[in-house]
């Protein structure tokens, strides 16, 4: 499932803010369809309350969590940062780092 997340190159994301909730949807650039939900029952403001990053076509499933600028996959692994651990300067603008994974092979 985090072959969504994965297979994203280029993409244009909108947020939609409300009293109690805000909503980020992540869509590949140039498609109308969003692939990616992030959401949570909080105002932006409310940095404690994590976001759940669920794909569009299966919204009952959860590919991880960003909370105060870190991400983590859905068995809570930290796997990178968005926005460069700072708030963007431009809100067009966010540094979006995953972090690289090392395999050992144990003999």
């Amino acid at each position: 499932m985090t072959d969504v997340l994965q297979a994203l190159r280029d993409f244009t994301v909108t947020v939609d803010y409300g009293r109690e909730h805000t909503t980020f949807l992540v869509r590949p650039t140039g498609q109308s369809e969003p692939v990616v939900r992030m959401h949570k029952d909080y105002a932006h403001d409310i940095v404690v309350r994590p976001y759940y990053v669920r794909p569009s076509a299966a919204p009952d499933a959860l590919l991880g969590y960003v909370k105060m600028g870190k991400a983590w996959d859905a068995e809570q692994k930290d796997i990178g940062m968005v926005g460069g651990g700072r708030k963007p300067r431009h809100a067009d603008h966010a540094q979006i780092v995953q972090q690289r994974q090392h395999h050992r092979e144990s003999r």
